[in-house]
């Protein structure tokens, strides 16, 4: 009934002889003869000396024999059982160490919480502590100033006491040479005014706070050791560490055979080398912004410059100098086997205006600075990172196309515009290539690393987003370990632990 298997010729189950009887699709009145081993499909007599003359073939019968033996030693394989067995041990041994993790993340979570209580404790009391010291010191004025306020009306009630006796025992002699003054004293003492200083509140000044500004002091959950998968291949990451310059984009990575990794945080001018993990070798600063890095395995190190339209190379100390001033802008950047520089070339070097940028293409750079066109397709507008598969065939990624091309001596062998099943949109960034022939693509709409075979066809998603957060650059080394360039100055080290 479904439309995919409408054409399909069906039997009853148990009708085994008609099933044995079974004919050619091409030519219905002839039964099935032999089985072609290139094509693998079963073929008639008339198919075998035509379409097939020139195909191996075997009867069913002895391959039959051959593909049952093959089956059932599959079948009683002693290892069978006992690979499942250290697989199912292997996952009971993971889900231990899962709930260890648990306990002891929500262990450190309630530790953090215990003493961000206590931070805030400590300021309470700090800051209670300091409006009772000024209440204090107040008090202490206002002690001081009642005390003077006691004297003063002391000394006028004795002043009034004093008139109202002069006033009632003195003679006209007395009222006459005293009075005047007396009665000055007197209004001098009713004018006089005293009155505590006034406060008007003691306020309490709170600095605006949001849940992220929490959630920031308090800390995240971090997976500190993601799982990837390559293939047949199983990844870790064995280590992740933070450029020098933190929340910045790192543009480009190259490691080294000695298991170090040059870094380009290529907007601030920043060229770093790390050790494994996470050791700062060298830091410098050039005089304008870097875009992406390669290098030799002598150390010899190239940088596409995009804005200077130039390509300098780097020495071990870190200081640069022009390898080859260029008429277009070079971005991303391969070593050949024969030891050249192969350069994406825009007209452009920034790629949101796609009005003048529809001219990519790709050039080669040998060490004595030749420069030659070897790859140029309509369809190729941006290349803005390249990369080279062991079969010397060309992967780019195209940051205006939104496409990851692969080119085999100047002929498009493949092309991949993302997985609808995982987003509608797909806008990649870095490209690598595996030992094996895959080709890794970074995936920033989906924050994630797509596995792509050697040909662009889409095996499956790398890691997740809860993984490996905003994932930006990616380079393999020679042990066929992963470096992985983050937007946010992250540089996550995934090493390769077994098949």
């Amino acid at each position: 009934m479904s439309k995919l298997l409408k054409d399909h010729t069906t039997y009853p189950l148990e009708d085994v002889n008609l099933m044995q009887q079974r004919t050619c699709k091409i030519h219905p009145e002839k039964s099935l003869f032999l089985f072609c081993l290139k094509c693998q499909i079963a073929v008639c007599e008339i198919c075998n000396m035509t379409a097939h003359k020139l195909h191996d073939t075997r009867d069913f019968t002895s391959l039959a024999k051959e593909i049952r033996l093959n089956l059932k030693q599959t079948l009683e394989h002693p290892e069978r059982s006992s690979n499942i067995k250290e697989a199912m041990r292997q996952m009971e041994n993971e889900t231990n160490r899962l709930h260890v993790f648990e306990n002891k993340a929500i262990l450190m979570i309630n530790e953090r919480a215990e003493l961000l209580n206590d931070f805030v404790k400590k300021i309470e009391n700090e800051l209670c502590s300091e409006v009772m010291a000024f209440v204090n010191k107040y008090n202490e004025q206002l002690k001081q100033e009642a005390t003077q306020l006691t004297k003063f009306k002391i000394s006028v009630e004795s002043r009034f006491h004093f008139a109202q006796k002069f006033l009632k025992d003195a003679d006209e002699i007395d009222i006459s040479c005293h009075g005047k003054d007396l009665n000055a004293c007197l209004s001098e003492s009713l004018q006089k005014k005293m009155s505590p200083k006034n406060i008007t509140d003691i306020d309490f000044v709170s600095n605006k706070v949001c849940i992220s500004d929490m959630a920031r002091l308090f800390g995240k959950v971090n997976p500190t050791i993601p799982k990837l998968s390559v293939g047949g291949k199983r990844y870790d990451v064995a280590n992740s560490f933070v450029c020098s310059t933190k929340r910045s984009l790192v543009t480009g990575l190259f490691p080294m055979p000695d298991d170090t990794v040059w870094v380009c945080v290529g907007n601030d001018k920043i060229l770093e080398h790390f050790k494994q993990n996470g050791e700062i070798i060298l830091s410098t600063e050039l005089d304008y912004p870097m875009d992406d890095i390669v290098g030799k395995q002598d150390g010899t190190l190239f940088i596409s410059c995009n804005s200077q339209r130039k390509i300098i190379t780097i020495n071990s100390l870190g200081k640069g100098k022009t390898f080859l001033k260029t008429k277009n802008c070079p971005r991303g950047l391969a070593l050949d086997e024969e030891g050249n520089c192969l350069v994406g070339f825009v007209q452009k070097e920034t790629f949101f205006d796609t009005t003048d940028n529809t001219d990519g293409y790709l050039s080669s750079v040998s060490s004595g600075r030749e420069l030659r066109t070897t790859l140029r397709s309509r369809n190729v507008q941006y290349p803005a990172r390249i990369a080279i598969n062991k079969d010397q065939s060309v992967v780019i990624s195209d940051w205006i196309q939104l496409a990851v091309f692969v080119f085999k001596d100047n002929e498009e062998v493949g092309c991949y515009e993302g997985n609808p099943q995982l987003s509608d949109d797909f806008i990649p960034r870095g490209v690598c290539c595996t030992s094996d022939g895959d080709i890794i693509v970074v995936d920033i709409e989906t924050n994630s690393l797509h596995l792509l075979s050697y040909d662009a066809v889409f095996k499956r998603v790398l890691s997740e987003i809860e993984m490996i957060q905003e994932p930006r650059s990616i380079a393999r080394d020679e042990k066929d370990n992963l470096w992985i360039g983050t937007q946010n100055g992250n540089i996550h080290f995934a090493n390769l632990i077994g098949r």
